[in-house]
């Protein structure tokens, strides 16, 4: 969710590993209250 279309393949590697071994409910609720701006307001050109 952090950028991911501008975030080279280490960096999302980097990123997935983080949420791997620091998962918890508190971070999924972030990322879901998150991601409806993420969707309806992303960059121009954004896919």
């Amino acid at each position: 969710m952090s950028g991911r279309s501008a975030l080279d393949f280490d960096e999302e590697a980097r990123l997935d590993l983080y949420y791997v071994e620091h998962w918890n409910l508190k971070m999924d609720i972030a990322i879901l209250l998150k991601t409806p701006f993420a969707v309806l307001w992303r960059k121009e050109g954004a896919v």
